[in-house]
């Protein structure tokens, strides 16, 4: 059994508030941009694969326009 009434105080500040409705408003952004945040994250993926195919044209004085397009050629 417990004894006596032991009481639990919970205080919310308004800086809490405001970082919950930040954080709200961060996923219904990321929810509502999500097809624009999944072109970029592919384009990011795939500038970092041919990254290495480019470096190695260029060692050949090859420019990286011509480099980019050969690889996507290929």
């Amino acid at each position: 059994m417990i004894e006596g009434n032991k009481n639990l105080t919970i205080n919310i500040n308004s800086g809490t508030i405001v970082k919950a409705i930040l954080l709200v408003l961060l996923f219904v952004a990321i929810y509502v941009f999500k097809d624009l945040v999944l072109v970029v994250l592919t384009a990011v993926v795939i500038a970092s694969a041919i990254e290495p195919a480019v470096r190695w044209f260029k060692n050949y004085s090859v420019p990286r326009l011509p480099a980019v397009v050969l690889v996507y050629l290929l």
